[in-house]
């Protein structure tokens, strides 16, 4: 999977084809009741393919 700053897409569209209805692997958690914090959070595959790929950029 290319990075994203290097695609140079705006962070949220890589996790557009990754949301809970999608068919692709989820990068976000469904509802939790019991858990409502954590509930439509990045989950560890969000935060490893979505969000880690974008700490270079951000810190310069």
């Amino acid at each position: 999977m290319p990075s994203i700053a290097a695609s140079r897409q705006p962070p949220r569209a890589a996790f557009d084809p990754h949301t809970i209805c999608s068919h692709a692997e989820t990068w976000v958690t469904s509802l939790e009741w019991d858990k409502i914090n954590e509930s439509y959070h990045a989950n560890q595959a969000g935060y490893r393919q979505g969000c880690l790929p974008l700490l270079p950029a951000l810190a310069g």
